[in-house]
């Protein structure tokens, strides 16, 4: 197998953590599989320092700030090297060495004490003055008032004097949710009210650490996202947007309280939520597989699957002997975005919980198709790695949140900032989901 293919997998010699090696790790070990191989530039600093064989000539030095003696750090020591002669022994010595030469506390009192003694407050602001002086140096009383500054500035920032980074916001609130914030605010409310009557859930509102979760079904955490209230950029005075990594943060917090997270965003449907939600348990036994067609496989994905549906070549499903209908589905062909895979599993979904269902389906692939690898791009807004992990799935490596552009139940995704800014101008809003795993399974 060719060294880009490869996936080895060593322990760290420092903290002895399982890693997979790098391309050129890889190399390095065909070379001499005796080789020390580490985990993270920390542990190999921490490795160097344990086996250096000159000893770090150690310098004593007085602290500026408090007159300690101590010993110069290695980075310190650099720095005298070069030439400087004068360091501090903590972060707090730093620290109180720049408030003493910003002399903070005393600026400010001897301002108070200024407009206490000539205008008979500590906090007075003189607005007419400043009114005053900007009429007298620009014409206008207010830099807003000032049209064609206003104008030069954008021409000069963003190369248009018309510019403007946010939509119209009074349009915006009344198409979405109402004339005005308090309208759109009570409203969020409503959805979520309605998604709990629709799925039938009694808990709101659940928290861990800093974050809270909208909706709770025993270990089910589900976090609705309404675009206006989840976008990430700013529109209006009262609500600046989300970090693009706000959703797979509260993800990962769930995950690391073993709770799983569901992402509801506006294109979601509420029949799919619903689907997803559906732990009937039975057993493969009870099912037989067959080869689907296009049609079917078409029709199954689009109605439970949340990946857009691929048309391929292989379609495998699994129908219930009792009933004679399809309860799980799963297509796979070559993959191309990574080297270290031949195969893609591109739509996969079960309908319930069919125990030992998919081992099911890999061991037919495996005696048919003599494929012994294959790779699947994890949403991890929607699906619980550790339930992938149960089966046999392996992480490979994270993939960052997507931007989607979304207006109401409409989503697009673009990568041509000329597109986004006629997206932006129609009012569509960018929102970031979690992004996904690449997992991979041996069968």
């Amino acid at each position: 197998m060719p060294i880009s293919k490869e996936i080895i997998t060593k322990n760290c010699c420092i903290c002895g953590k399982p890693f997979e090696l790098s391309y050129n790790q890889r190399i390095t070990y065909h070379k001499n599989p005796n080789h020390k191989f580490f985990c993270s530039k920390k542990c190999r600093g921490k490795y160097d320092s344990i086996t250096r064989t000159k000893p770090m000539k150690q310098i004593n030095m007085k602290c500026k700030q408090c007159n300690k003696d101590f010993i110069l750090s290695y980075y310190q020591l650099q720095e005298y090297n070069k030439g400087q002669r004068y360091f501090y022994c903590s972060r707090s010595c730093v620290m109180k060495s720049i408030n003493d030469k910003m002399d903070f506390k005393n600026r400010n009192e001897k301002s108070k004490q200024t407009k206490l003694e000539k205008y008979g407050t500590e906090t007075y602001n003189n607005r007419e003055k400043a009114a005053k002086t900007l009429l007298e140096t620009t014409g206008y009383d207010n830099n807003f008032k000032n049209v064609e500054k206003l104008k030069k500035i954008k021409e000069e920032k963003y190369g248009d004097s018309y510019y403007t980074n946010r939509p119209k916001s009074a349009k915006t609130l009344y198409e979405h949710y109402g004339k005005n914030g308090n309208i759109q605010l009570n409203k969020i409310s409503d959805i979520n009210k309605s998604w709990a009557k629709y799925l039938n859930i009694n808990e709101f509102e659940f928290p861990i650490k800093s974050y809270s979760y909208d909706l709770k079904i025993n270990k089910i955490l589900i976090e609705i996202d309404p675009t206006w209230t989840h976008h990430s950029k700013e529109i209006n005075s009262f609500f600046s947007g989300v970090t693009y990594d706000y959703h797979l943060n509260k993800t990962n917090l769930a995950w690391k309280n073993k709770y799983r997270c569901i992402h509801i965003f506006d294109w979601d449907t509420k029949e799919k939520i619903k689907y997803l939600l559906n732990n009937n348990k039975s057993y493969a036994k009870d099912y037989i597989i067959q080869l689907l067609d296009e049609n079917q496989a078409k029709e199954f994905f689009e109605k439970y699957d949340f990946n857009p549906f691929i048309p391929n070549k292989i379609y495998i499903g699994l129908y219930s002997l009792k009933d004679n209908k399809l309860y799980c589905a799963l297509s796979f062909g070559k993959h191309i975005r990574d080297k270290a895979f031949e195969n893609e599993i591109f739509n996969m979904y079960m309908l319930g919980n069919i125990v030992g269902g998919y081992q099911k389906i890999f061991n037919y692939i495996k005696n048919n198709y003599n494929i012994n690898r294959l790779c699947y791009y994890l949403d991890i807004s929607k699906y619980y790695f550790p339930d992938f992990k149960k089966i046999g799935f392996v992480r490979r490596k994270k993939i960052k949140p997507i931007k989607y552009w979304n207006k109401n139940d409409k989503h697009i995704q673009t990568h041509d900032p000329n597109k986004e800014k006629e997206l932006y101008a129609n009012n569509y809003l960018p929102i970031y989901d979690c992004g996904r795993w690449l997992i991979y399974i041996d069968i």
